[in-house]
């Protein structure tokens, strides 16, 4: 798992992909793939390219195809199922169908014996490669595109989330997702999907964030939304305001020495928005909250807040990466201070646990 993009339109669409690619190298990787739609006189194709290592190995083999491209898919991997070679880098194909995933397929033996038994050869050892097994399944019993995919997700467990293209269906796109993040970004008679904002920016800020359990379906003139039953939702969009130098390394050699000398800045902006320090109160405004109440939000007092604590039997901080490490070190603090016990935990573990959680 690690960067995806996609993208649909009338603009070349492999220097887009690249591009978008590129943005995403700060998440780290140890493979990258590119495919690529071509419409030969309504004859479509897929042309895929993909290689251990750096993305940019992929330039050499690339200016080697003869043609331009308005639709692709593009991917970059750290390994998770089968070491980091070129059979197990993204994009992955069967028959018409190629796919990118970011995630863990937790059923992958399941499915993998399933498919074994109904003779499917497997191109790599990775788990993403079922999963468009599973969509050539549905799609050879006469499912539409967006079908297929849906029904091929509701038989996965686990965080995935995956964008999908059928050459037999030129100019569309299918994503799907769950606990794995996909944004939707949508421009003018062109659309992009992208496993984080920075990889689209430069191309649109018109963007919507696919939930769990959602589905959507892109073409160059439109963004279908749907839910996992089906049905059809609204496409919410909002507007970005970043700038591409906030998420580029602005001159430092690495991100990690950003983000460091960044923390002070970026501690005092989010405490910006949640703290009235005119009034002392502390403001909880967020889609939940801004559902319940009339004024988008609630102002809680700083009694109101240390009540709500001190009510509290437990705290649990469930974390990955350096939110993780922040909240080892929030535990200490809330403990000191607030005096209620306090644990903090990687998510990855606590998955597959069962806690015992007192209310």
């Amino acid at each position: 798992m690690c960067g995806i993009v996609g993208y649909v339109g009338n603009r070349p669409a492999q220097e887009l992909i690249y591009t978008g690619l590129s943005r995403l190298e700060y998440r780290g990787y140890d493979s990258a793939g590119i495919a690529a739609l071509k419409d030969d006189n309504g004859a479509c194709s897929t042309h895929v390219i993909k290689a251990p290592g750096k993305l940019k190995q992929l330039r050499p083999i690339w200016k080697g195809i003869d043609f331009l491209s308005t639709q692709a898919i593009g991917h970059t991997r750290w390994a998770t199922h089968g070491e980091a070679n070129e059979a197990n880098a993204h994009p992955h194909r069967s028959g018409s169908i190629t796919i990118v995933h970011n995630g863990i397929i937790e059923n992958h033996h399941d499915i993998r014996d399933e498919l074994a038994a109904r003779g499917v050869k497997f191109a790599s050892d990775t788990d993403s490669e079922l999963f468009g097994h599973l969509v050539r399944a549905e799609r050879d019993k006469g499912a539409s595109l967006l079908e297929s995919v849906r029904l091929s997700f509701k038989r996965i467990h686990g965080a995935s989330a995956f964008v999908v293209m059928d050459e037999k269906l030129p100019g569309t796109l299918v994503v799907a997702r769950n606990g794995s993040p996909l944004v939707i970004g949508v421009g003018e008679k062109e659309n992009f999907v992208a496993s984080d904002v920075p990889a689209i920016l430069d191309s649109t800020r018109t963007i919507y964030y696919l939930e769990d359990n959602e589905l959507a379906e892109l073409t160059r003139d439109a963004v279908k939304i749907f839910g996992m039953d089906g049905e059809a939702r609204a496409l919410n969009t909002v507007h970005i305001d970043w700038s591409l130098d906030q998420i580029d390394k602005q001159g430092y050699p690495h991100f990690m020495i950003k983000e460091i000398n960044e923390q002070p800045r970026a501690l005092a902006d989010t405490l910006s928005a949640w703290l009235d320090m005119a009034h002392g109160t502390f403001r909880l405004d967020s889609a939940a909250v801004a559902r319940k109440t009339a004024h988008g939000g609630h102002a809680f007092t700083h009694a109101e807040l240390i009540k709500s604590f001190t009510e509290a039997t437990m705290v649990h901080v469930v974390a990955c990466g350096t939110a993780a490490h922040a909240g080892f070190y929030g535990t200490q603090l809330l403990e000191k201070w607030a005096r209620i016990p306090a644990k903090a935990e990687l998510a990855s573990e606590f998955r597959y646990r069962e806690p015992v959680l007192r209310a």
